[in-house]
């Protein structure tokens, strides 16, 4: 057995850090990149006994393990302007937009119809309905694997930002000058500690999906 601990420690000109804090309602909630791939990885590794990435897809392995580095774009994003608060998605998409909207004191909606594509997550989904069950578990479809593996908590290092409605554009052609995609998946709402999945059709959902917990 090890254990590491491993901290970084760097600067930035006063008053221009991002922080959880500083979402407000009405702000665009923006990420980068596709989340969900790392707990995609990490389920399908478990799926055997003794864990195996045998069956795990090349490039989910590599997204895990190698994930991309969002400095660059989020140094554009900063020079563009309208950022009002930033987490990096270590304990997933449901889990940090929690942290965002409890220090923030705001809510979300996630607008599912806004959700990037993502061949990658689809097709470890059905990589993972494919086998037989875990023990003790009904047969789950692809589509809410998909859905489960986009929320549940995952080491994908994207970027989760609240950003002025009328800057989203400018920082997503930032954002896209600097190699990373930035996709707008709903907006913060005055409805504090409230974070509701919008269906397609309209019906409204509590978010799915959990934070990882550090002290469980």
């Amino acid at each position: 057995p090890a254990w590491f601990s491993v901290t970084l420690i760097g600067d930035v000109a006063r008053g221009a850090h991002w922080t959880r804090a500083g979402a407000r309602a009405g702000d665009v909630l923006a990420v980068t990149g596709h989340p969900g791939r790392a707990a995609a990885m990490v389920a399908l590794a478990h799926r055997t006994d003794p864990p195996s990435l045998a069956h795990v897809p090349l490039a989910l392995v590599e997204s895990f393990g190698n994930p991309a580095c969002r400095v660059r774009a989020a140094a554009a994003m900063a020079k563009a302007g309208g950022v009002n608060a930033a987490i990096d998605l270590s304990d997933g998409l449901a889990g940090d937009l929690a942290h965002v909207c409890a220090a923030s004191g705001v809510g979300a909606v996630v607008l599912e119809r806004s959700l990037p594509e993502d061949p990658m997550l689809a097709l470890a989904a059905r990589e993972w309905a494919a086998l037989p069950p875990p023990e003790g578990e009904a047969p789950a479809t692809p589509e809410a694997l998909f859905e489960r593996f986009r929320f549940a908590p995952g080491d994908d290092y994207e970027l989760l930002l609240a950003i002025e409605p009328g800057r989203f554009d400018a920082c997503a052609e930032a954002a896209r000058e600097a190699g990373t995609p930035l996709f707008r998946i709903g907006q913060f709402t005055p409805a504090a500690g409230s974070l509701v999945l919008q269906r397609a059709g309209g019906e409204e959902v509590p978010l799915p999906g959990r934070g990882y917990d550090h002290f469980g």
